[in-house]
Parts: C-alpha cells; structure tokens; sequence
C-alpha cells in the first residue's frame, strides 16, 4: 500500500514528510487554488520539498484531450521524474488517459464516483485511480465499499492499476 499526501499546502507537505513513510503528493485546482501562489513556484516548491522522483501528482486542467496531453507533457518538463498527470474520468479524460498511456506516463485517474468509472479509467490505461471517498460519504454514499467494489474489479480482470 503507498500512502500519499492530498495537499499543495507547503507547510503541511515538508511536516507530513519529516515524521511519514509517504510515497508522494497529490494535488489538484481546488487545493492549489487555496494557496494563492503561482502555479508554477508553488509547483516547484513541492518538489523541491518532497525530493526528485518522488510521485508528485498534478492534475491538468483543461476538458479536452489534446490539450490535456499537452499540458502533461509541460508539467512533466517541469517537474521531472515521478510526476504523474492526474486526469479526471470523463469522456476526453478518458481519451487523454488512453493517450498518455501509449506515451509512456502513468496516469491517475481522479474524479472516481463509481466502480464502472474505475474500471474503464484502469482499461484506458491509468496506472492510479483517485476515487472521491470522502465525497459519496458526505452524500449518504458508501466510500468505502465502493473502493472495495473497485479492488474486486481490478483483481477480477487482472487490471494492476
């Protein structure tokens, strides 16, 4: 199991990875947002903070495909080894997922409200899925039975996303 820290919060990062065994960062527009900080320096900051290498993932921000390959390939210049473009599960997410597959990242695929999602995200090509456990809890959902539902799947079809 690989534990991550979901947070573009500089502060929270470098104390998170001073006392855990953390395998990396997530992030996404939402938490960078709050930041008020340029993309790009706070970007950087993470990474300085977290160490080459280290799985950095970053979601893109546009809705159409080619432009989320686009954007990948920028923060990959960017951030170097260990960055993984987050992509949300929809119709040209998974489109840029199946893409950047075939291009040699490894996606995450994030924005996950179902199983079925998980399971065309992992055939597409993601090599994570980010599903919203909190989200569907707040909801009167069941987190994390649908994690579980998405584990039974991937060992079903021998995903090893």
């Amino acid at each position: 199991m690989l534990y991550f820290l979901d947070s573009a919060d500089t502060r929270a990062i470098a104390e998170a990875f001073d006392l855990w065994p953390l395998a990396g960062v997530t992030t996404n527009p939402s938490l960078i947002a709050r930041e008020k900080r340029p993309l790009r320096d706070l970007l950087l900051d993470i990474r300085r903070l977290i160490g080459p290498g280290t799985m950095f993932h970053v979601q893109v921000l546009a809705s159409e495909a080619a432009i989320m390959v686009e954007e990948a390939h920028r923060l990959r210049d960017l951030l170097g080894d260990g960055f993984h473009p987050k992509v949300p599960v929809t119709p040209q997410g998974l489109k840029a997922i199946r893409l950047l597959a075939g291009l040699g990242f490894e996606p995450t695929a994030t924005a996950i409200v179902s199983p079925s999602q998980a399971l065309l995200a992992a055939r597409a090509g993601a090599a994570f899925t980010a599903p919203y456990v909190n989200r569907l809890d707040m909801i009167n959902g069941d987190g994390v039975g649908v994690v579980g539902e998405i584990a039974r799947l991937f060992a079903l079809h021998g995903l090893p996303t």
